[in-house]
């Protein structure tokens, strides 16, 4: 014989253990356990992290956390979600345990980007060496472009964020600039391009006078060919 739902009574026990005598007689009853149709597991989505440079580490933090239902010992393959910029991982097959402590974790991994950056002169030759950097989507990068003596970069800094790969030209302009004092008393700047409306004669490489006033002239030792000759 076997209870009804679940509950052994003692009108169950009088029915099937109590004689016409009125005596309990040796009876067994048998239970039936069918899984329990609501038993609750977890899904937890994690995504990666990058480091202070923008690299992808082994950091994971919770996004998001699901709680479903469903028959213990049942297979279960919960699925994946879609964010930007993250690689979904691979699905996963788990039981659900009577317990309801089933627990089903997902990492989800950072895409990395390289960011090329190619620092070149006007004619399309090479300045300095080129950068790649790779970085983690989502990271704010800014890389200061090199010192190349006499010339400056029409980017000082190439910044952005890495949604994609990219390559990025810097191209460096001559600069030439000269900071130039007549008696103490007046400063000009003077950058390549410009023209300077006073003229500076040099007697075996010395500044001489202009006008009958006295010059210095500071011109950066990088340059090359600042002054020549017509």
């Amino acid at each position: 014989m076997s209870p009804q739902d679940g509950v052994l009574t003692k009108e169950l026990i009088d029915k099937y253990a109590l004689n016409d005598d009125g005596i309990y007689v040796a009876t067994t009853f048998i239970a039936y356990f069918a899984p329990d149709t609501d038993t609750n597991y977890k899904v937890v989505h994690k995504l990666q992290q990058f480091n202070d440079e923008g690299i992808p580490c082994d950091d994971y933090v919770v996004e998001d956390t699901e709680t479903f239902s469903g028959t213990t010992g049942e297979e279960i393959t919960p699925a994946t979600k879609i964010y930007d910029g993250y690689v979904a991982p691979e699905l996963q097959t788990v039981t659900i345990a009577a317990d309801g402590t089933t627990v089903v974790t997902y990492n989800y991994k950072l895409y990395a980007y390289v960011i090329s950056i190619n620092y070149l002169f006007s004619d399309d030759t090479q300045a300095s060496e080129p950068v790649e950097e790779e970085f983690g989507y989502g990271y704010e990068y800014a890389i200061r472009s090199p010192h190349v003596p006499g010339f400056k970069a029409n980017t000082e800094v190439v910044s952005g964020t890495a949604t994609k790969a990219e390559t990025i030209n810097v191209y460096y302009e001559f600069d030439m600039s000269a900071n130039i004092l007549v008696n103490d008393q007046t400063s000009t700047s003077a950058h390549g391009g410009d023209e300077l409306n006073f003229t500076i004669t040099l007697v075996n490489n010395t500044l001489q006078e202009v006008a009958g006033a006295s010059v210095t002239c500071a011109v950066p030792s990088d340059y090359t060919n600042v002054v020549t000759d017509e």
